[in-house]
Protein backbone atom coordinates (compact mmCIF):
# COMPACT_ATOMS: atom_id res chain seq x y z
CA UNK A 1 0.00 0.00 0.00
CA UNK A 2 2.69 2.32 1.02
CA UNK A 3 4.42 1.60 -2.60
CA UNK A 4 1.62 2.12 -4.28
CA UNK A 5 1.06 5.12 -2.83
CA UNK A 6 4.22 6.55 -3.72
CA UNK A 7 3.93 5.25 -6.92
CA UNK A 8 0.06 7.45 -7.42
CA UNK A 9 1.89 10.32 -6.04
CA UNK A 10 5.00 10.59 -7.92
CA UNK A 11 2.55 10.09 -11.01
CA UNK A 12 0.30 12.90 -10.29
CA UNK A 13 3.25 15.03 -9.09
CA UNK A 14 5.19 14.21 -12.55
CA UNK A 15 1.87 14.74 -14.30
CA UNK A 16 0.43 17.73 -12.83
CA UNK A 17 4.19 19.45 -12.87
CA UNK A 18 4.74 19.27 -16.40
CA UNK A 19 0.96 20.73 -16.65
CA UNK A 20 1.77 23.27 -14.83
CA UNK A 21 4.96 24.08 -16.07
CA UNK A 22 3.56 24.02 -20.47
CA UNK A 23 1.32 26.22 -18.69
CA UNK A 24 3.65 28.52 -17.14
CA UNK A 25 5.86 28.17 -19.80
CA UNK A 26 2.82 29.40 -22.18
CA UNK A 27 2.16 32.42 -19.87
CA UNK A 28 5.60 33.42 -19.15
CA UNK A 29 6.31 33.36 -22.53
CA UNK A 30 3.17 35.82 -23.33
CA UNK A 31 3.74 38.11 -20.62
CA UNK A 32 7.19 37.89 -19.45
CA UNK A 33 8.33 38.86 -23.15
CA UNK A 34 9.04 42.24 -22.63
CA UNK A 35 9.62 41.80 -19.01
CA UNK A 36 12.96 39.10 -19.76
CA UNK A 37 14.26 41.98 -22.70
CA UNK A 38 14.32 44.73 -19.82
CA UNK A 39 15.48 42.30 -17.16
CA UNK A 40 18.19 39.49 -17.36
CA UNK A 41 16.96 36.12 -18.46
CA UNK A 42 19.24 33.68 -16.37
CA UNK A 43 18.48 35.66 -13.01
CA UNK A 44 14.97 35.59 -13.67
CA UNK A 45 14.56 32.42 -14.91
CA UNK A 46 16.37 30.98 -11.97
CA UNK A 47 14.15 33.61 -9.45
CA UNK A 48 10.87 31.88 -11.44
CA UNK A 49 12.33 28.13 -11.41
CA UNK A 50 13.12 28.75 -7.57
CA UNK A 51 9.54 30.20 -6.79
CA UNK A 52 7.19 28.02 -9.14
CA UNK A 53 9.44 24.92 -7.73
CA UNK A 54 8.34 25.85 -3.98
CA UNK A 55 4.82 26.95 -4.82
CA UNK A 56 4.06 24.18 -6.93
CA UNK A 57 5.51 21.69 -4.64
CA UNK A 58 3.59 22.89 -1.93
CA UNK A 59 -0.10 22.93 -3.70
CA UNK A 60 1.14 19.33 -5.26
CA UNK A 61 1.72 17.97 -1.44
CA UNK A 62 -1.43 19.42 -0.04
CA UNK A 63 -3.77 18.13 -3.22
CA UNK A 64 -1.99 14.98 -2.89
CA UNK A 65 -1.83 14.65 0.48
CA UNK A 66 -5.88 15.64 0.58
CA UNK A 67 -7.01 13.80 -1.83
CA UNK A 68 -5.09 10.43 -0.36
CA UNK A 69 -6.15 10.92 3.05
CA UNK A 70 -9.91 10.98 1.82
CA UNK A 71 -9.17 8.18 -0.59
CA UNK A 72 -7.29 6.12 2.03
CA UNK A 73 -10.36 7.01 4.51
CA UNK A 74 -13.11 5.74 2.16
CA UNK A 75 -11.26 1.97 1.61
CA UNK A 76 -10.29 1.86 4.92
CA UNK A 77 -13.54 2.80 6.21
CA UNK A 78 -15.52 0.53 3.60
CA UNK A 79 -12.67 -2.30 4.32
CA UNK A 80 -13.17 -2.15 8.09
CA UNK A 81 -16.49 -1.50 7.64
CA UNK A 82 -16.63 -4.68 5.72
CA UNK A 83 -14.46 -6.30 8.02
CA UNK A 84 -16.61 -5.41 11.26
CA UNK A 85 -19.63 -6.91 9.27
CA UNK A 86 -18.37 -10.30 9.05
CA UNK A 87 -16.85 -10.58 11.81
CA UNK A 88 -20.67 -9.01 13.53
CA UNK A 89 -22.14 -11.84 11.66
CA UNK A 90 -20.32 -14.60 12.49
CA UNK A 91 -19.39 -13.96 15.87
CA UNK A 92 -23.45 -13.18 16.48
CA UNK A 93 -24.27 -16.68 14.13
CA UNK A 94 -22.21 -18.08 16.64
CA UNK A 95 -23.40 -16.70 19.46
CA UNK A 96 -27.21 -17.45 18.30
CA UNK A 97 -26.09 -21.21 17.23
CA UNK A 98 -24.99 -21.83 20.52
CA UNK A 99 -27.58 -19.39 22.69
CA UNK A 100 -30.63 -22.05 20.59
CA UNK A 101 -28.46 -25.04 20.83
CA UNK A 102 -28.55 -24.48 24.61
CA UNK A 103 -32.22 -23.27 24.74
CA UNK A 104 -33.19 -26.38 22.59
CA UNK A 105 -31.39 -28.58 24.60
CA UNK A 106 -32.78 -27.44 27.92
CA UNK A 107 -36.51 -27.74 26.41
CA UNK A 108 -36.16 -31.00 24.91
CA UNK A 109 -34.75 -32.15 28.39
CA UNK A 110 -37.77 -30.41 30.13
CA UNK A 111 -39.95 -32.33 27.44
CA UNK A 112 -38.09 -35.42 27.98
CA UNK A 113 -38.51 -34.91 31.87
CA UNK A 114 -41.98 -34.41 31.92
CA UNK A 115 -42.85 -37.08 29.30
CA UNK A 116 -40.91 -39.79 31.28
CA UNK A 117 -42.15 -38.47 34.76
CA UNK A 118 -45.53 -39.28 33.16
CA UNK A 119 -44.85 -42.14 31.56
CA UNK A 120 -43.36 -43.55 35.08
CA UNK A 121 -46.06 -42.46 37.32
CA UNK A 122 -48.35 -44.15 34.80
CA UNK A 123 -46.52 -47.04 34.79
CA UNK A 124 -46.29 -47.03 38.43
CA UNK A 125 -49.68 -46.31 38.59
CA UNK A 126 -50.85 -49.56 36.72
CA UNK A 127 -48.16 -51.43 37.97
CA UNK A 128 -49.67 -50.95 41.62
CA UNK A 129 -52.94 -51.23 40.54
CA UNK A 130 -52.38 -54.67 39.00
CA UNK A 131 -50.62 -55.55 42.01
CA UNK A 132 -52.88 -54.08 44.62
CA UNK A 133 -55.86 -56.04 42.63
CA UNK A 134 -53.55 -59.05 42.76
CA UNK A 135 -53.30 -59.11 46.40
CA UNK A 136 -56.47 -57.76 47.30
CA UNK A 137 -57.85 -61.07 45.06
CA UNK A 138 -55.24 -63.42 46.64
CA UNK A 139 -56.20 -62.03 50.34
CA UNK A 140 -59.72 -61.78 49.60
CA UNK A 141 -59.73 -65.41 48.21
CA UNK A 142 -57.68 -66.78 51.06
CA UNK A 143 -59.99 -65.04 54.08
CA UNK A 144 -63.25 -66.13 51.85
CA UNK A 145 -61.59 -69.78 52.40
CA UNK A 146 -60.56 -69.73 55.69
CA UNK A 147 -63.95 -68.20 56.32
CA UNK A 148 -65.80 -70.79 54.63
CA UNK A 149 -63.69 -73.59 55.92
CA UNK A 150 -64.40 -72.70 59.43
CA UNK A 151 -68.05 -71.90 58.49
CA UNK A 152 -68.18 -75.79 56.97
CA UNK A 153 -66.59 -77.03 59.75
CA UNK A 154 -68.63 -75.52 62.73
CA UNK A 155 -72.13 -76.46 60.46
CA UNK A 156 -70.74 -80.13 60.09
CA UNK A 157 -69.79 -80.51 63.58
CA UNK A 158 -72.99 -79.33 64.43
CA UNK A 159 -75.15 -81.54 61.71
CA UNK A 160 -73.04 -84.23 62.98
CA UNK A 161 -73.35 -83.74 66.46
CA UNK A 162 -77.26 -83.51 66.43
CA UNK A 163 -77.07 -86.57 63.53
CA UNK A 164 -75.32 -88.61 65.88
CA UNK A 165 -77.16 -87.35 69.18
CA UNK A 166 -80.07 -88.53 67.25
CA UNK A 167 -78.89 -91.79 66.62
CA UNK A 168 -77.92 -92.58 69.91
CA UNK A 169 -80.72 -91.85 71.47
CA UNK A 170 -82.63 -94.01 68.87
CA UNK A 171 -80.44 -96.53 69.14
CA UNK A 172 -80.43 -96.31 72.64
CA UNK A 173 -84.11 -96.22 73.29
CA UNK A 174 -84.93 -99.44 71.07
CA UNK A 175 -81.98 -100.96 73.07
CA UNK A 176 -83.04 -100.41 76.14
CA UNK A 177 -86.61 -101.39 74.91
CA UNK A 178 -85.53 -104.28 74.07
CA UNK A 179 -83.99 -105.20 77.23
CA UNK A 180 -86.60 -103.83 79.36
CA UNK A 181 -88.74 -106.66 77.32
CA UNK A 182 -86.43 -109.07 77.39
CA UNK A 183 -86.05 -108.65 81.05
CA UNK A 184 -89.84 -108.21 81.78
CA UNK A 185 -89.99 -111.57 79.80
Amino acid sequence: LKSSRIQLSLGFAVLEYSWLRSLLSVLEYIWLRNLLSILEYSWLRSLLSVLEYSWLRSLLSILEYSWLRSLLSVLEYSWLRNLLSILEYSWLRNLLSILEYSWLRSLLSVLEYIWLRSLLSVLEYTWLRSLLSVLEYSWSRSLLSVLEYSWLRNLLSILEYSWLRSLLSVLEYSWLRSLLSVLEY
